[in-house]
């Protein structure tokens, strides 16, 4: 028996998937000296919830790169997948779109005071 070593591991079960039951990740070691300062400060629980929600976003990714590289889906479920990232990347083109559309109109403002002054 090993005495100090310990290791977070984090169970996902009820995964919504018709290949994976479960996924068992197995954390790196974080001395994270801020929590044991304030565990019950509110500044430490917003800090935990940001923690546990890139957790879970760090574990999907894993889950999905894994999932493509070996190729163990089948058509519908990978169809779905590419869906979810077409979706991504639709919704950054037109927020890329109106800040850039923004841009332009700023300037063409700019240049048209310009002229009005001179």
């Amino acid at each position: 028996m090993v005495n100090g070593i310990s290791k977070k591991i984090v169970v996902i079960k009820n995964v919504p998937s018709n290949i994976i039951e479960e996924a068992i990740l197995i954390l790196k070691n974080d001395n994270d000296k801020y929590e044991a300062a304030a565990i019950n400060s509110e500044a430490a629980r917003k800090r935990r919830k940001w923690k546990n929600e890139y957790l879970l976003k760090e574990a999907e990714d894993i889950i999905s790169a894994f999932i493509k590289e070996h190729n163990i889906m089948d058509g519908s479920t990978m169809k779905k997948l590419d869906k979810n990232e077409t979706q991504n990347k639709n919704k950054s083109f037109i927020t890329n779109t109106v800040i850039n559309s923004a841009l332009v109109c700023s300037i063409l403002l700019l240049l048209y005071v310009i002229t009005r002054i001179i």
